[in-house]
């Protein structure tokens, strides 16, 4: 998203406009208590309502925010997969234009391990909105491969899979409620190895996506804390 940086902390205008308040987040994943300090007067000034933090899980960086008043609400899991051979997974396709209205409307309810929902401060239409924007970004963006498994029209699943020349990113995937517990996710996960190396986060907390990126081959390269600090004065 849009930043703007401003004494020790950075504005963000995508999220400020979508939640309907100020949101900014602080830069790096390492923290000096004096600097975080400085940082939040500065914010109560301009006003910010809330903003964000993702910390190296350090004793030094939990306590430079913590006492800031800055809360931990996930933890961010970094995977990778090298990558593998191109197998027979038939029943994945790429999604048609006959899809759309249904992986949006799978997207709208199926992210509720997000940081977001763990913070009951923002208005959850609004982050069911996010998501639903996300994936629409996903459908029309090129560089984007949205593997669907499911009748044309009827989606069981999705992933959105950011190709890249030297690695690829998993953006979003979900499970209808319907088709949970048919394979649908392994078999999308598989097949987005199948263009090479593939890298994805998601939440400690989401434990079903852990076994199921873990079944598939991936590992851990890093685990970073999600902090939020709210102003309030607002």
């Amino acid at each position: 998203m849009d930043q703007k940086l401003s004494c020790g902390f950075r504005e963000l205008p995508w999220d400020s406009s979508h939640f309907g308040f100020p949101v900014a987040t602080l830069p790096g994943s390492d923290f000096d208590a004096n600097e975080v300090a400085g940082a939040v007067n500065a914010m109560r000034g301009v006003p910010i309502r809330t903003c964000y933090a993702l910390a190296n899980p350090k004793p030094s960086n939990i306590g430079a925010l913590e006492q800031a008043g800055f809360r931990l609400v996930d933890m961010r899991v970094e995977l990778h997969h090298d990558g593998c051979v191109k197998g027979q997974l038939s029943d994945v396709r790429v999604a048609e234009a006959d899809d759309y209205a249904g992986l949006l409307k799978m997207a709208s309810t199926a992210f509720n391990h997000s940081r977001f929902y763990a913070d009951s401060r923002f208005p959850k239409d609004r982050v069911d909105a996010m998501f639903m924007v996300w994936i629409s970004n996903c459908l029309s963006d090129p560089n984007v491969r949205n593997l669907v498994i499911g009748e044309t029209g009827s989606p069981k699943g999705f992933l959105s899979l950011r190709v890249g020349e030297a690695s690829s990113r998993i953006e979003l995937v979900a499970v209808a409620d319907s088709a949970q517990r048919q394979g649908v996710g392994e078999q999308l996960v598989r097949s987005s190895v199948e263009y090479g190396p593939v890298d994805v986060v998601t939440q400690q907390a989401n434990m079903g996506a852990m076994r199921l990126y873990e079944k598939c081959g991936f590992q851990v390269d890093r685990v970073l804390l999600w902090y939020h600090w709210w102003n309030e004065e607002l």
